[in-house]
């Protein structure tokens, strides 16, 4: 299967998440193309980590904060990736919020994973998760919350 993991942050930054480089890497042992689309580091020396695909991209932001860098070239990659599954980890982070707008239009199966909704009663949020959030929801092949 070809998958495409969405994370902020990656192997080498100290924010990236242990389980989703965990989750990844065993894809790939177990025979599975797995690349992760993510922000770009500088000192990120390798476009391969483990066999992971690494696909960096000069982005920043959140719906809430806005989002500035790249935007099209992320979603044509989401577009015409041909990925089987496309998973966002995590919520208001640019890598997920661009999703939003093309969900409808992604060939393969959607996943959002996310870990917690720890800004949900924040008044700065409020809009984000119901709304953007919630439009997105039903877009979703499937949602996982840990």
């Amino acid at each position: 299967m070809r998958i495409l993991h969405t994370t902020e942050f990656y192997d080498p930054h100290a924010g990236g998440n242990l389980a989703i480089q965990r989750i990844s890497e065993g894809l790939v042992r177990r025979g599975h193309s797995v690349t992760v689309a993510t922000t770009f580091l500088s000192e990120r020396t390798s476009a391969e980590i483990a066999g992971v695909k690494i696909e960096p991209f000069r982005i920043r932001g959140s719906l809430v904060k806005g989002i500035r860098g790249d935007v099209a070239r992320y979603q044509q990659c989401l577009l015409e990736g041909d990925f089987d599954v496309v998973t966002n980890f995590f919520a208001d982070i640019w890598t997920t919020d661009l999703t939003f707008g093309v969900l409808d239009r992604i060939r393969g199966a959607r996943v959002l994973a996310t870990p917690c909704l720890s800004k949900l009663a924040r008044p700065t949020h409020r809009r984000y998760f119901y709304s953007n959030y919630l439009d997105a929801l039903a877009k979703y092949d499937r949602v996982v919350y840990l």
